[in-house]
């Protein structure tokens, strides 16, 4: 009962995109159309909720046993069948119903499947990924729980729970931010929205096939902070300028997943969003002596004062995550001078061969 509560719920929060995004570029005084379009978004989003409820938890486990790139693009075609068919259902309702004239079917199924198809995927494949994450972070705390090991082997594990869950801490929010990306060009232009799906979905791949390692090469962590900061430009457009480089003796180095992407989405967060003019954010990864390298983001913002961080705020999981992988070995230094610099300080471990799919 509880979770089709919180699936109803859901469905109401999505329902209100539609209307936002046409109070967004129709002006604030339609609220009668703003009541029809809400009204016709929930009973689509019911519709199709439902049916991706009662669907991919039967079918998408299975699913997780193909190899990758089958295995997501099985998802996001089940995910598009689950659209047209739901959208189709709930178009057919609303004939019933007498909401929409017979003679209009078409036209109403038409304006509404492409949307459908979007929030689908996006609100779907989002689904998946955090379902994979907590099917995870309970996998570990089960075991540490019924299995007795010796001392090392059980500080082994607790080390990879804490891990587990300052990951599973971080990937939602990150989603979170990217879908309200996607979600301000569903409208205005829906071509460019799917090609950031598409990212999102790249990102997505490497938080599930990559995060669960506990470590990726610099290589990888800089594609997806170039996808991020891609996805981002479509909120902020010219507003928002990077840089990024990379030495080539540290792209083979490990560091922990979304490590820079923390970083870089604190920046937009302080020296971009709010500042009318927007900002610059560069990004260097370099090597430091013979022990280890340092990736730096600085932005032009006006900086911050790192000792009064919140807790549970996205550079504070980050030092958590630091201190449980390295120890004293790593660590984090921050400089507020002419803009503000954040750099990391990592042991070399290099993780060879290893690419993004």
């Amino acid at each position: 009962m509880k979770r089709w509560l919180q699936l109803l719920a859901l469905n109401a929060v999505i329902s209100c995109i539609p209307p936002l995004l046409l109070m967004l570029f129709g002006g604030w005084g339609r609220w009668r159309a703003l009541m029809i379009t809400f009204a016709y978004s929930y009973v689509f989003s019911n519709v199709i909720g439902l049916i991706s409820a009662g669907i991919m938890p039967m079918i998408a486990p299975r699913l997780f046993c193909l190899p990758t790139l089958r295995r997501w693009s099985s998802i996001a075609a089940l995910l598009a069948l689950v659209a047209v068919g739901g959208t189709a259902l709930a178009t057919a309702l609303l004939v019933l119903i007498g909401v929409v004239p017979f003679n209009e079917i078409t036209v109403t199924f038409r304006n509404s499947v492409k949307i459908a198809v979007i929030l689908t995927e996006a609100f779907g494949i989002g689904s998946v990924v955090y379902a994979s994450l907590r099917t995870r972070l309970e996998a570990t705390t089960l075991e540490l729980r019924t299995r007795e090991l010796e001392k090392e082997r059980a500080e082994k594990l607790a080390s990879d729970a804490r891990l587990a869950s300052l990951e599973s801490r971080i990937h939602p929010h990150f989603l979170f931010n990217a879908l309200n990306s996607v979600s301000a060009l569903i409208r205005e232009d829906p071509d460019r929205a799917e090609q950031q799906v598409e990212r999102i979905s790249r990102f997505l791949r490497f938080a599930i096939d990559q995060g669960g390692n506990g470590l990726v090469t610099v290589e990888q962590e800089m594609k997806t902070v170039t996808d991020y900061l891609e996805i981002e430009r479509t909120r902020f457009g010219d507003r928002l300028r990077y840089d990024i480089q990379v030495d080539a003796a540290v792209l083979a180095q490990a560091v922990p997943p979304m490590a820079v992407q923390t970083l870089v989405e604190n920046s937009v967060k302080y020296a971009v969003s709010p500042r009318r003019e927007g900002g610059l954010i560069r990004v260097r990864a370099t090597r430091e002596g013979g022990h280890g390298f340092e990736l730096t983001v600085w932005d032009d913002g006006p900086g911050f004062n790192p000792e009064i961080r919140p807790s549970g705020h996205g550079l504070d999981l980050l030092e958590g995550r630091l201190a449980v992988q390295y120890g004293s070995r790593a660590a984090m230094r921050f400089a507020n001078g002419t803009g503000m610099t954040v750099t990391l300080e990592i042991p070399f471990a290099e993780i060879p061969c290893a690419r993004i799919s």
